[in-house]
């Protein structure tokens, strides 16, 4: 849920960023640029919960900087009952970076966790999302 503070927040940079304000802002330091002119630039980092495609079990990840255009890095890991299947990594230049992750889904019930990591502009995590499928 979006309060009208972080709203009114969100406009402000956009506004700004469209206006020139925000200097290098399409570069990688642009969310440092942001941070210097006092602007707090809130990074965000989702897991989705694994889904069934195709006969395959599928990991998402998403990472963004909201009106910030940058180098986003990040990590999604796909586990089938604790251990690690698979997982995958991408880097994006943009406001947001979507990776992806599949494994085989062997028949019988098993318990599937998506995990997701930022790696830049600076590390975050993500709580597991999990379910049974």
């Amino acid at each position: 849920m979006t309060t009208r503070w972080q709203t009114a927040r969100t406009l402000i940079v956009l506004s700004m960023v469209a206006a020139g304000v925000l200097l290098g802002a399409g570069s990688p330091a642009g969310a440092a640029g942001a941070a210097e002119a006092g602007i707090l630039v809130e990074c965000t980092i989702a897991a989705k919960a694994p889904y069934v495609s195709g006969g395959r079990v599928v990991g998402e990840a998403t990472v963004g900087c909201p009106g910030v255009v940058t180098n986003l890095g990040v990590t999604v890991t796909l586990t089938r009952d604790g251990a690690l299947p698979t997982s995958a990594n991408k880097s994006c230049r943009a406001l947001t970076c979507t990776v992806t992750t599949s494994a085989a889904n062997p028949a019988g019930n098993q318990r599937w966790c998506v995990s997701a990591k930022r790696t830049s502009p600076h590390t975050a995590t993500a709580p597991p999302v999990c379910r049974a499928l």
